[in-house]
């Protein structure tokens, strides 16, 4: 790595860098991706088996999973 891009990284202060996410791999990071995107599924499967047999459905487990890849985690 080069000196100036050393002294810059030092330089840089820490507020730009994510809170909590310290030392999780990008590996680690997918998986928990991955995991947040099986469980909206299994809600919006859920809500069709619940549709199918004319069950009550709550709108606002449906709209609250939708919104969760719809807003930037980052």
């Amino acid at each position: 790595m080069p000196v100036l891009a050393v002294a810059q990284e030092k330089a840089a202060p820490d507020k730009d860098k994510p809170k909590g996410d310290e030392g999780i791999s990008p590996a680690e990071d997918l998986m928990r991706e991955h995991g947040v995107l099986n469980r909206i599924l299994l809600i919006y499967e859920e809500g069709i088996r619940r549709i199918h047999q004319r069950r009550a459905l709550p709108p606002e487990a449906l709209r609250s999973a939708a919104g969760i890849r719809r807003s930037p985690s980052r």
